[in-house]
């Protein structure tokens, strides 16, 4: 899975490719994390998730030793469809750099939680200036949702590429300023069958590529972990209908809360397997 994901082109990548990359060293307790250190950004996530595996009852020691992964992971983790984590990637869609994303959060999410987020879960930085290469990517790992007020995770990040910081904020914060009619037209008419259209089209094939390298982490795990068929069925069918984003959440909880396959492997260290004698 690592080797698979770091050889692509950058544009074929999903935003979320590190977090991926990383889990195959949570789905293969053998394989040696040093050989990621040349990128120090899934070398702390690798070593950040054999910590959740073998220490799952000390989230403060968690915390304490992976401060900003940890902040990071839950926003990503926990907001599913909406909250931190749709106005976080909606910003990270922007030219704004972390400290200034920080900055406009106001709230004690600091550029290094940032900047974590970006790396790990949401990095479109090598090929951002490609609209054809950024379009292609959210619409095969992002949901979008079109329902009667035509606001979806896709919508809030491709209004933000196209408008910017300012004018997302005026569009989808609370304000006493009244819309501008250009964002309000924009928003009619990208929101409407033109945009189902677009994600009928551009997402199926992509999307399909980048679920079937996320369901090859659970065929690894299984040598290893005790992943009952009936989960991975579920997966499975999951990852027929379903974006990356969500998938890749499902794949990592599966594979963190399964036990060791034949008490094969123990905790040993900190962050590490050591086989049994």
């Amino acid at each position: 899975m690592y080797d698979d994901l770091l050889h692509r082109p950058e544009w074929m990548r999903p935003p979320s490719w590190r977090w991926l990359a990383s889990e195959s060293f949570l789905a293969d307790p053998t394989k040696d994390v040093d050989e990621v250190m040349a990128d120090p950004i899934i070398y702390e996530a690798a070593r950040f998730k054999r910590l959740l595996k073998t220490q799952p009852d000390r989230p403060a020691h968690q915390w304490r030793e992976y401060k900003d992964v940890s902040a990071a992971f839950q926003m990503y983790l926990n907001s599913v469809n909406d909250g931190w984590r749709w106005i976080l990637e909606a910003y990270l869609m922007t030219g704004l750099d972390d400290k200034e994303i920080s900055e406009r959060l106001k709230v004690d999410i600091t550029p290094s939680i940032v900047k974590r987020y970006r790396g790990l879960f949401f990095d479109i930085s090598p090929y951002r200036d490609s609209k054809q290469a950024v379009t292609a990517n959210l619409l095969s790992t992002s949901k979008v949702r079109v329902g009667a007020t035509g606001v979806s995770d896709y919508t809030w990040k491709v209004f933000a590429y196209v408008w910017g910081p300012d004018a997302f904020e005026e569009a989808f914060f609370p304000s006493k300023e009244k819309m501008q009619n250009i964002y309000t037209e924009w928003l009619r008419i990208n929101t409407s069958q033109s945009l189902d259209s677009a994600a009928f089209h551009l997402a199926s094939d992509m999307r399909t590529a980048y679920n079937e390298s996320a369901m090859s982490i659970i065929e690894t795990a299984r040598h290893y972990w005790d992943i009952p068929d009936s989960s991975t069925d579920s997966l499975a069918d999951q990852a027929k209908k379903d974006f990356l984003d969500s998938l890749s959440r499902s794949i990592h909880m599966a594979v963190i809360s399964a036990p060791p396959k034949d008490e094969e492997f123990k905790e040993g260290g900190d962050n590490a397997f050591e086989r049994k004698e």
